[in-house]
């Protein structure tokens, strides 16, 4: 393997550690087990990786995770906190300042399960994507989207290691075509909205993170392509 093959893997795998790690962020309530992942020296290394400046909001991400063990280990009631931001600013009850959901901001903040999320279960369907809980919760929750990119990811690398060029780009050009229709087209809204909660242990600045990440992904991909193709 050249140092080309080298770079395009060491990327690849990047884009499917962070989509993993922020589906288990956005998934459920969190506990000391995603505390812990979240403060990994390979959380901070997969958000360096696409740090271009010292201060810009990735190395500032890096600079936060690493973090939340010791924020954990000083006060026994910060897991509690952050359970309760997390309630708060995901599951309600009450109006919400982040609606988690696609959908709410194609329409009305209050109508799920709108013609934007048939169209996310359409794109689920051509790779077999089938939520746990489907189809009682909207297949368009932050969560879910960010699963299904992380399992697309996992299919570019696949492919990509097993030579098979053409269906590495198949399914990288399928990503660019959801994350632009989809969660390119709300995320950065969600991040406005989020910023803005009263508490900021731990939702707020992954809100942030998962919206510049996702926005830098959508133009990595053109770079793989490329990359990809001139293999060929």
């Amino acid at each position: 393997m050249n140092s080309q093959n080298e770079n395009i893997e060491i990327l690849l795998q990047n884009r499917i550690y962070l989509y993993e790690l922020m589906h288990a962020v956005f998934s459920g309530v969190p506990n000391e087990e995603l505390i812990h992942l979240i403060s990994q020296p390979v959380t901070q290394e997969a958000f360096l990786l696409l740090s271009e400046a010292d201060d810009d909001l990735m190395a500032k991400m890096a600079h936060f995770t690493s973090l939340q063990d010791g924020k954990l280990a000083a006060d026994p009631a910060y897991l509690e906190q952050v359970k309760s931001e997390y309630t708060k600013l995901l599951i309600g009850p009450g109006k919400m300042i982040a609606y988690p959901w696609e959908s709410t901001y194609n329409g009305s903040e209050t109508m799920l399960f709108q013609e934007s999320t048939l169209r996310v279960r359409q794109a689920y369907r051509k790779y077999g994507y089938l939520p746990e809980e489907y189809p009682h919760v909207p297949d368009d929750h932050i969560a879910l989207e960010l699963h299904f990119l992380s399992k697309l990811s996992f299919l570019v690398l696949e492919a990509y290691k097993e030579g098979n060029r053409e269906r590495a780009l198949s399914v990288l050009n399928d990503q660019k075509v959801f994350m632009k229709y989809h969660i390119r087209n709300w995320l950065p809204q969600y991040a406005e909205h989020i910023s803005r909660s009263a508490t900021q242990l731990l939702y707020p600045q992954f809100g942030l993170a998962v919206n510049e990440f996702t926005r830098i992904d959508f133009e990595l991909i053109d770079e793989l392509v490329e990359a990809i193709r001139a293999e060929a």
